[in-house]
């Protein structure tokens, strides 16, 4: 077969695999450990975060060598030592198509302090969120 042919004939085929619709397969997981909840904010324990990880992005992640990168947050600062400010990314939306916004962080951080949530020593309980315009 030429060179000609091959890549005709590859591009051919990518043509088709791309243009073929998507079907519904089966997905079958297994796991040690017990989910006991979807909600991100019910429980501090690593089975429940590994899988709430997969569905929701935090303000910041970690990279393969467990450095702290930008997530939701572009970018963050200090301006004080009891201060953080967050500049957010722009043009996230929810599955729904509502946009992402610092309310919807301050909506969280107070989830994360409510009665029940297995979270609240992560956010000092006199906290204060709030949007800058």
């Amino acid at each position: 077969m030429s060179v000609r042919q091959t890549l005709l004939a590859a591009t051919t085929v990518s043509i088709v695999a791309f243009a073929m619709p998507a079907s519904a397969q089966t997905l079958r997981y297994a796991n040690q450990g017990e989910l006991k909840s979807l909600d991100p904010y019910t429980l501090n324990e690593t089975t429940t975060h590994a899988h709430v990880g997969q569905v929701y992005e935090g303000l910041i992640a970690r990279d393969k060598d467990l450095k702290i990168i930008p997530g939701l947050a572009e970018s963050w600062e200090t301006p004080d030592p009891t201060r953080w400010r967050f500049h957010l990314r722009k043009g996230v939306k929810f599955q729904n198509g509502d946009p992402f916004t610092a309310d919807d962080v301050v909506f969280s951080a107070e989830r994360v302090r409510a009665k029940g949530s297995n979270l609240q020593t992560r956010i000092p309980a006199d906290a204060k969120g709030r949007q800058s315009r």
